[in-house]
């Protein structure tokens, strides 16, 4: 008699693992330790198999014969990363005839110590029972698929026919009922620093693949199947794949393991096969504005060089109103050997906002941002400092992620400015006083508010910068103390370097209708040097007998002292604007060559021989006139 035919399966834990990934080790927590995808789970709750089969035979003489077969099958696995694990399988093979019953049964308990994905343990034991004791003792390691599997199957077939040789007729059936329940838990470390804030770009690829047949076992590759479209897969908390099979998630450094389990709605048999995980973080090096004019240094002259942020150095910047902010900023790229599509975002302090699309790899990236919007036309600005916060993300798929912020001094001037003397104070005081200021009349009224009170500060704070201080008392007969350059080196000089500097501070906004004049003593015939006598003087020894020179008595203040240590000179230096004369080495304005004399001076004096004429208040008319004239 033939035995009924039975498709047994005799299989068990067949299953090829298909990923390479990184494992943790124990790193230094000072280091940037790898990104890790992972298994962290394998479960396999049932695989049952049970079939059944009966063949009666009749012979031609009319006897008959009969046998049947049943054949169970049942396995569980229980697999955790970094934990100890668990399986489990019973078979039982039964085979009844007339004569009796054959019957054969095995049962396993397998454990397995605790080991890290993908490292798995050879030391696993098993416990075998029953007709196969004989296999108890070490075992090879679980062998872990990536798979969703939640499937019944059940077939029938009978038979009839006949066989010539054993003069017999055939008549049979058989049955099988099959169920599977398998599932894989994948999950990204993302590792780096635990630094406070600090989060990274990750990109997966995975492909998911659905399995047609239904009682198929890992590996899968040999089974029929078809590919699940991307869109079709979420994988995890990355989302959605996008069409190049693809998901992104930013995450923070040092963050505990994420899910990242591809799952695919109405297919209840699939396999994945994510990529090792690819990691960005992008950290800002510097920051180079273009089309801006460089502003020099108080102390050489020199200007400020580019770039104008870095992580050690910031610099000033000075742009004109109604230009666009624009910058070249440079990327540490922190990545896998990877190109990735990104979109970076300045948000600023002044509510600027930079956002271009650009594509990053490995190392330093530059990439040139421009502001979407213009400063605003005809005002003065001052951004004290402008802080720029750079951001970047993957395009629609992840949220922005800080790169880096950085801060700058941004000067603004209402026009192109007129004139070279882009010092960092010059350029400090013509904004910082005028800022939100439009007009030409009040952007000087705003400059010159700052000179009246005499206590003209740097643009760090320091000062105030003096008018004939003890510096320049010591220097006197020095070329020392004519420019702007000697004013802001040493903080003390002439009122020649005072009045360029205030005519700078206007000329910085385009404005060109001030003027630097040198007030002189008119000439007299026959008369030769003069001198001119800034308040305050006792006059008295002129009168004397014999007489002598003027005694210095506690003068007008000046800027940063209350008494300039010089007070007679042969000319001085102001500034013109409009019909007003303005004085700042004193912090005054006056109306006329006859108003800043009675006001200033209380003698003018000419050398005739070994004899000196003097004019003394009241002024009637004005002894001084304009001499040189600097535009």
């Amino acid at each position: 008699m033939k035995a009924p035919v039975i498709h047994v399966v005799w299989v068990w834990l067949t299953i090829n693992t298909v990923v390479t990934v990184n494992a943790a080790k124990s790193i230094d927590p000072e280091w940037d330790k790898p990104p890790r995808l992972f298994v962290a789970s394998y479960d396999i709750d049932s695989r049952d198999c049970r079939e059944y089969g009966r063949d009666d035979c009749v012979f031609d003489d009319g006897s008959r014969e009969w046998d049947e077969a049943i054949h169970t099958y049942s396995e569980t696995l229980h697999w955790r990363d970094g934990a100890d694990s668990d399986g489990t399988s019973r078979e039982e093979y039964v085979y009844n005839t007339e004569s009796g019953t054959t019957r054969f049964l095995c049962k396993r308990t397998m454990q397995w110590p605790a080991t890290e994905w993908p490292r798995l343990s050879w030391d696993g034991t098993q416990v075998a029972t029953d007709d196969c004791s004989a296999q108890t003792g070490p075992i090879m390691p679980p062998s872990i698929a990536m798979e969703y599997c939640d499937v019944t199957d059940r077939t029938n077939e009978s038979w009839f026919f006949r066989v010539p040789t054993d003069s017999c007729y055939h008549a049979g059936y058989s049955w099988l009922k099959y169920k599977r329940r398998a599932s894989t838990e994948m999950k990204l470390l993302p590792g780096g620093k635990s630094v406070p804030g600090r989060k990274s770009l990750f990109r997966i690829l995975c492909t998911a693949t659905a399995i047609l047949d239904k009682r198929a076992l890992p590996d899968f590759h040999s089974a029929a199947s078809c590919a699940i479209p991307s869109t079709n897969v979420i994988l995890g908390e990355f989302g959605r794949l996008d069409s190049w099979n693809c998901g992104y998630k930013a995450l923070p450094d040092g963050a505990p393991p994420v899910n990242v389990t591809p799952y695919v709605a109405g297919t209840n048999f699939y396999w994945f096969d994510p990529r090792p995980p690819e990691k960005l973080r992008m950290e800002l090096n510097s920051v180079t504005f273009e089309d801006c004019y460089s502003i020099r240094r108080d102390t050489n002259g020199t200007a400020y060089p580019a770039p104008h942020w870095t992580t050690n150095a910031s610099y000033p910047i000075l742009y004109t109103s109604g230009t666009h902010l624009r910058a070249r900023v440079n990327f540490r790229s922190v990545c896998d050997p990877v190109v990735m599509q990104i979109d970076l975002r300045g948000m600023a302090s002044s509510s600027h906002f930079f956002w271009v699309t650009n594509n990053v790899g490995p190392g330093d990236a530059t990439i040139n941002a421009t502001a979407w919007v213009a400063l605003t036309t005809n005002r003065v600005d001052f951004l004290n400092p402008l802080y720029v916060h750079w951001m970047y993300r993957v395009p629609g798929k992840t949220e922005y992620i800080m790169a880096g912020t950085s801060a700058n001094q941004v000067y603004v001037s209402w026009h192109a400015p007129q004139t070279g003397s882009l010092f960092h104070t010059v350029a400090d005081v013509a904004c910082r006083n005028a800022k939100g200021l439009t007009t030409e009349s009040e952007i000087v009224a705003g400059i010159w508010s700052d000179f009246t009170d005499r206590s003209v500060l740097k643009w760090d704070g320091s000062g105030p910068m003096l008018y004939w201080g003890d510096f320049m008392w010591t220097n006197r007969d020095s070329n020392i103390g004519f420019s702007v350059a000697d004013l802001l080196k040493y903080s003390d000089a002439r009122c020649g370097a005072w009045a360029r500097f205030f005519r700078d501070t206007i000329k910085l906004h385009g404005i060109t209708s001030a003027a630097w004049k040198q007030i002189v003593i008119a000439p007299l015939p026959g008369l030769s040097t003069h001198t001119i006598w800034v308040k305050n003087w006792d006059m008295s020894p002129i009168f004397a007998t014999p007489p002598s020179l003027p005694i210095d008595l506690s003068g007008i203040a000046g800027q940063g002292t209350s008494n300039p240590l010089a007070s007679a000179f042969p000319d001085h230096a102001v500034v013109t604007y409009g019909t007003t004369i303005y004085d700042p080495s004193y912090g005054h304005t006056h109306q006329s060559l006859l108003d800043w004399q009675s006001a200033s001076l209380d003698a003018i004096s000419y050398t005739y021989g070994n004899s000196i004429l003097w004019v003394l208040p009241p002024f009637s008319n004005p002894s001084v006139e304009y001499g040189l004239v600097e535009p």
